[in-house]
């Protein structure tokens, strides 16, 4: 019975297999019929169409064909065909791109997509189709009446932006495309029109300029890129330049002239005679600080604006005027150093000029100023080390020098001796060092450098004499040497309770106190020594008696008086006598 069931299964299963072989083996066969059937159907479909003259759908049907390759159905035929239609497959899907890129750029106003349709267009070569292919692919695709209509629409946009630049920020890319339009799309001369339509524009962004931008240099950045833009296309924007030249001329001007009643002003203010009115010197500092600052702020400004200008502007619309504004500026600033250099303000009037170096070179009148300095006051060649020195003195035709200086170097115990002479075009100056050591003595520089450092030093000057004199409680001592180049000759030097000496040194009196043995010693210069001229007996200055010592020469006074009387009465008896004798 088992084996009856497991007989009767397998046979089922066979049937099973069987009819999966027969459905598969009848699909497969379905499928290559109908594949047949379609293979046939597209090649009389192809044959039909160029028949008919399509050659576009004809070439399509037959690269098709191409593509079923089991079944072989006229297979030259269709190789034939091809052949016959290749000029169809060489040019349409070109023409086909290029008909897509005009027309969908002429709809969405997409000029590159549009132009690059045109560009593609042009290249292609015609000359290779027959009459018939090329009056086909015309009728076909219509791409000349497209390609007209596409310029005229855009040469419409391109101008309205131009016409109208303050409504679209587009008139540049406007100014750089319509170049591109052919000629046969103006009514006029191409050239005259696209000119018409710059200066129409520009005059536009000009007056738009003026009013939105903020300062002189924004405007001149914005009137730049006006002047770049059309230079590419060779126009030089003659219709603007007047205007602008005009503008800039007038706010540099304006400025220059602003800050010229300023500076007028100021420098009345701060003339000679008006700083020396003020007493107080700080209070001048302070109006001369204050001026500076004023007049340097002013300076950057100006700077400012002619920097602009001789950056961005000048390359377009040169102005010579401009030149001549900066020119009557850099005058009246001179006037206001001019002002500084006669008050004796050099440092400030130095500051000046090198604030104005950025406008104009003026090196020169610097040295000038320095020269003056250095000359007027030869102080600044120790300035920066001042407090190193005891004492100093500046004076005028000594020490082989229309001008000098004399410092006493505490520091370093030295004697400086600058003698100086004003030539032509500077300031010369030597430098001679004479160690005290040498000049005083050991004993006495260090007496005056190391013991008295309080003592008060005082310096005189006389020709080719320098004298040196400290004064300390109850005592003064004086040095007196000749300097010639670099060597120093001591002259004189003398100790007393006072001493005193004129400016030229001729006479020197060394006064002791009474119990001395010389009192007083007088000396004077001949050419090349001190002589010892007297020894006198100084009156004692009232004010420096004891009360007791005024009323014992007041009694001995009122003595002497008396002792006067008599010997006067005996003269006149005598007189008297003699009279009556003779």
């Amino acid at each position: 019975m088992r084996r009856r069931i497991d007989r009767y299964r397998n046979t089922e299963y066979l049937k099973r297999m069987m009819y999966a072989v027969i459905g598969v083996l009848g699909i497969g066969i379905l499928y290559k019929g109908n594949y047949i059937l379609y293979k046939i159907d597209i090649v009389d479909k192809a044959t039909d169409l160029h028949h008919k003259k399509a050659w576009i759908e004809a070439e399509a049907c037959l690269r098709e064909v191409k593509t079923y390759t089991h079944f072989k159905y006229q297979e030259t035929k269709v190789e034939q065909l091809l052949n016959e239609l290749q000029w169809i497959t060489n040019y349409n899907e070109k023409l086909k791109q290029i008909q897509d890129d005009v027309v969908g750029g002429k709809q969405d106003l997409d000029y590159d997509r549009f132009y690059s349709g045109i560009l593609n267009y042009q290249t292609i070569d015609f000359e290779s189709l027959e009459g018939y292919q090329r009056e086909y692919y015309t009728m076909k695709y219509s791409l000349e009446t497209t390609i007209d209509d596409g310029w005229v629409q855009f040469k419409g946009y391109m101008q309205n932006m131009l016409e109208q630049p303050t409504e679209s920020a587009k008139y540049n890319w406007a100014k750089e495309h319509i170049f591109e339009i052919p000629e046969q799309y103006f009514s006029l001369p191409k050239n005259e029109v696209i000119q018409g339509l710059f200066e129409t524009c520009d005059q536009q962004l000009y007056e738009k300029i003026l009013i939105k931008s903020s300062g002189l240099k924004e405007k001149l950045d914005n009137f730049n890129e006006i002047y770049k833009m059309n230079s590419q296309y060779g126009y030089q924007t003659q219709w603007l330049t007047p205007d602008i030249i005009e503008y800039v001329r007038d706010e540099i001007k304006s400025y220059a002239e602003t800050a010229y009643e300023e500076g007028l002003q100021n420098v009345r203010k701060h003339s000679k005679t008006s700083l020396r009115e003020m007493e107080d010197a700080s209070v001048v500092q302070e109006e001369i600080k204050k001026f500076f600052s004023e007049s340097k702020q002013e300076i950057k400004r100006f700077y400012q604006i002619i920097q602009d200008y001789n950056s961005i502007a000048s390359h377009f619309y040169y102005d010579s005027e401009i030149e001549n504004i900066q020119k009557r500026y850099i005058e009246l600033k001179e006037d206001e150093i001019q002002t500084l250099i006669e008050s004796e303000y050099y440092d400030e009037a130095i500051n000046w000029y090198r604030e104005l170096s950025n406008l104009q070179s003026f090196s020169q009148e610097i040295k000038e100023i320095e020269r003056t300095k250095l000359f007027k006051d030869p102080v600044v060649l120790i300035e920066d080390k001042l407090g190193d020195y005891a004492q100093y003195q500046v004076g005028w035709n000594a020490l082989a020098g229309e001008r000098y200086m004399v410092a006493i170097n505490n520091r370093a115990m030295q004697c400086e001796v600058y003698p100086l002479i004003q030539e032509e075009e500077y300031t010369s100056y030597r430098k001679f060092i004479f160690p005290l050591e040498e000049i005083l003595g050991s004993d006495v520089m260090y007496h005056w450098i190391k013991e008295n450092t309080d003592a008060d030093i005082e310096l005189n000057i006389s020709g080719d004499l320098i004298g040196i004199k400290t004064s300390t409680k109850g005592q003064e001592e004086l040095a007196i040497f000749r300097v010639e180049e670099n060597y120093a000759e001591n002259l004189f030097y003398g100790i007393g309770e006072t001493i005193e000496w004129d400016e030229t040194m001729e006479e020197i009196r060394v006064i002791q106190s009474y119990d001395e043995e010389e009192p007083m010693v007088i000396y004077h210069y001949d050419s090349e020594v001190y002589l010892k001229e007297e020894v006198l007996i100084p009156e004692t200055p009232d004010e420096e008696l004891t009360e007791e010592e005024l009323t014992a020469i007041t009694c001995d006074d009122e003595n002497l008086d008396n002792e006067l009387q008599e010997e006067q009465l005996e003269e006149d008896a005598l007189s008297y006598d003699l009279d009556g004798i003779i």
